[in-house]
């Protein structure tokens, strides 16, 4: 009985300990996969495609009045090289925080 109580909080426990040790965005970025074929998309739509097939919240702030199309092909890709790319091609930083990927203008 005793050996039964003490496995089953064990269990709790290492299932507490999986949920609070949260994977962070660029944990997860890197570890998810996405394929997509965009043909001239401004850059802070292809981040936002990137996010809604990844799961990772993206913050876009562009350079103001760019006009910027970008024409993109991914197939198996990870999420951080997709986001790497934009942020490559449109001229931004890209930076992980706690809450997502931000894209901003280089200073």
């Amino acid at each position: 009985m005793h050996f039964l109580r003490f496995s089953s909080l064990l269990f709790i426990l290492l299932l507490m300990g999986s949920v609070l040790r949260a994977e962070s965005p660029e944990e997860r970025a890197k570890k998810v996969t996405v394929t997509m074929n965009l043909v001239d998309v401004p850059p802070g739509a292809v981040a936002h495609f990137v996010e809604v097939v990844s799961s990772v919240k993206v913050y876009f702030q562009g350079h103001p009045g760019d006009t910027t199309l970008l024409s993109v092909t991914f197939e198996n890709a990870s999420a951080d090289e997709a986001l790497r790319f934009i942020a490559d091609k449109a001229r931004l930083d890209l930076t992980y925080q706690a809450d997502g990927a931000h894209f901003s203008p280089k200073k």
